[in-house]
């Protein structure tokens, strides 16, 4: 994967994360989505997990949310609002370590320390991304993602 792709990625990441935390607050309603990422079928932790709507009311929201030990993860669209409006969605993903695989130094960000992204690009490009999901009115606690990274 190109540095120039890795940078534009991440720039992409840090305007989606700078645009919706700079919003005064969201004009559609919001429902709760949770959900679980593995890779081959093992938990990862570390992966971004972000919704890219496909079309509609509450496409300037960006829905993401990072996976923990197990896995799971809960999406919002700022630092104070969680869930992600109603519709149908793209699924972006993202795993930001150091070259070797070390996580990325307290105070650091992953463009300061060389970082790489460790998915591959199918899964950070909306026009390949094989994931999609639909949000429905009631919310979405079980959304399951099993990444592939061969």
């Amino acid at each position: 994967m190109s540095k120039f792709f890795c940078l534009g990625s991440l720039a992409l990441a840090a305007f989606t994360v700078a645009l919706t935390g700079c919003s005064g607050g969201t004009d559609v309603e919001l429902v709760p989505v949770s959900g679980t990422v593995t890779v081959a079928g093992k938990p990862t932790e570390g992966i971004t997990v972000t919704l890219l709507r496909q079309s509609g009311e509450g496409k300037q929201h960006f829905p993401y949310g990072k996976s923990d030990a197990e896995g799971k993860f809960t999406l919002k669209v700022s630092e104070t609002e969680s869930g992600a409006p109603v519709g149908q969605y793209t699924a972006l993903f993202e795993r930001w370590t150091l070259p070797d695989g070390s996580p990325i130094p307290e105070g650091q960000t992953p463009a300061d320390s060389g970082a790489v992204n460790q998915i591959p690009q199918r899964y950070t490009d909306p026009s390949t991304s094989p994931e999609t999901v639909t949000i429905a009115a009631d919310g979405a606690d079980n959304l399951s993602f099993d990444l592939k990274l061969k």
